[in-house]
């Protein structure tokens, strides 16, 4: 399974606000519907709420980095397809073989996955408080010389 290939079509920055850095191989992810339907639909910017409920972002984590239950979810399903396209037979837990298809139950995921559906209230005055830090403090490493 190319993971780096899905992170790539999931990619909203790189690839689908940025037209001339498309190669030609590449082709936006489909979402399933569940995921299509929320409303953003979820993408991989930085995960950001209003208050009211998430307002950007989705696939990833408050750390940036590893994927919320949905996106962990879109990667299961790749893998579920790529498993099914070799052959591999899947099975219902009384031990008959599942019919196709074998989909990941998204609005499963959607309800238990917190940060897509209830997200942080202050997560943007935060964010809004922690780059005001870091820009200062980037001010105040130029223009102050410290001795060690």
């Amino acid at each position: 399974m190319d993971t780096a290939g899905l992170l790539d079509r999931l990619a909203s920055r790189r690839y689908i606000k940025d037209m001339t850095a498309q190669p030609p191989w590449w082709r936006p992810y489909q979402l399933p519907p569940q995921l299509k339907a929320l409303a953003p639909e979820p993408n991989s910017h930085f995960i950001t709420s209003d208050g009211t409920g998430r307002s950007d972002g989705g696939l990833f984590s408050l750390d940036g980095v590893h994927p919320t239950t949905i996106a962990y979810g879109i990667v299961a399903q790749e893998l579920i397809n790529v498993m099914l396209a070799a052959g591999v037979r899947f099975r219902h837990s009384d031990g008959s073989v599942r019919t196709a298809p074998v989909t990941v139950d998204f609005d499963r995921l959607i309800r238990r996955d917190t940060l897509v559906n209830q997200p942080p209230a202050n997560l943007d005055s935060t964010l809004n408080i922690l780059a005001w830090a870091q820009s200062s403090l980037g001010l105040l490493k130029r223009t102050v010389y410290f001795r060690v």
